[in-house]
């Protein structure tokens, strides 16, 4: 079975969510980031599936850590969701996630990107798009 990164071996920003879901920030770069999670039963719903908002949380994660981070030791840019978006595609064939996000433009107070979750397969299960607000460090 496949492996995350500890949480002292993972970028920063480690919350109780990522304790209790078990997902890792995997990659960052300055126009790219991914966060992954390795599936277990905390993450389906009553059918045995995994539950939408597994995906979505996938997806804010991703996309938040890339517009809010302007490296992985400084987050400089504080922000907060305006709008995220879910599109269902698939079913994973294994159980290891991989949301990517990329840069789809922005300035200095808004800032959009775009994911894509897949699992280790390549298989393409859901896609997403996000708008965050940028506000000044306190």
């Amino acid at each position: 079975m496949t492996e995350l990164p500890d949480i002292e071996n993972s970028y920063p920003l480690y919350s109780g969510l990522e304790e209790t879901l078990g997902y890792r920030r995997t990659i960052w770069t300055p126009e790219m980031a991914q966060t992954e999670l390795i599936l277990d039963k905390r993450h389906m719903n009553i059918a045995g599936r995994v539950h939408g908002g597994i995906y979505a949380m996938l997806i804010d994660d991703a996309a938040g850590f890339l517009v809010c981070w302007s490296s992985n030791t400084v987050r400089d840019k504080p922000g907060v969701t305006l709008n995220l978006s879910t599109e269902f595609i698939g079913a994973p064939t294994v159980p290891h996630l991989i949301a990517t996000a990329t840069r789809k433009g922005g300035g200095r107070s808004i800032a959009f990107a775009g994911v894509e979750v897949r699992d280790a397969a390549g298989v393409l299960l859901a896609t997403g798009s996000a708008t965050y607000k940028l506000t000044r460090p306190k």
